[in-house]
């Protein structure tokens, strides 16, 4: 019952835009700037926000990143395997499959986490959150660097996306300030 208490505002926020989006409140063209507006703006907000308040002296953050490390290299070993016995799919179609086969979603992460252990586990979440985001992001950039579309796969292109990563910075940006004190 807590899991979904933890997950009740999530899900309001979910089916308000289900309801949005069905009952054409806001125009089609209005999605792709909400879009844009929460993978430029909000989204990195709330990682620097919730980064900027976790202290990891004191915490086991060491396996956590052990763990999360061995989960992703896993995962994304057994899709570039399969993409690469298998052949089925477009290298451009592997690039989204092996988001969709390794990416998480932060927000439900972090709403059961703080729903069912409170500050501590909204704090042990975000730990883990800083870490999962910057590991997927560069799996992610590497994968669409070696098998997307794009002209340009060199390494010169790949550090450029890391660099202008907005949820890269902002994992960045919060650990800063959390180091600081300034968070």
């Amino acid at each position: 019952m807590n899991f979904l208490i933890a997950l009740s505002p999530v899900m309001t926020l979910i089916i308000i835009g289900y309801v949005l989006r069905k009952t054409t409140f806001l125009p089609d063209a209005a999605w792709s700037g909400i879009e844009k507006l929460t993978y430029y703006i909000l989204f990195p907000s709330l990682l620097i926000h919730t980064l900027s308040r976790q202290n990891l002296q004191g915490s086991d953050w060491h396996s956590m990143l052990l763990v999360i490390f061995a989960t992703l290299l896993l995962s994304a070993t057994v899709l570039v395997l399969w993409h690469l016995l298998r052949r089925a799919d477009s290298d451009a179609t592997f690039t989204s499959v092996f988001q969709g086969g390794v990416r998480f979603n932060t927000y439900i992460a972090l709403a059961v986490a703080q729903g069912l252990y409170g500050a501590a586990g909204l704090a042990k979440g975000s730990i883990a959150v800083g870490f999962m985001v910057v590991l997927i992001n560069v799996a992610c950039v590497s994968v669409f660097v070696i098998w997307g579309n794009s002209a340009a796969r060199s390494m010169r292109a790949f550090v450029r996306e890391l660099l202008v990563n907005p949820l890269i910075i902002a994992c960045i940006i919060g650990w800063g300030l959390g180091l600081t004190g300034m968070g």
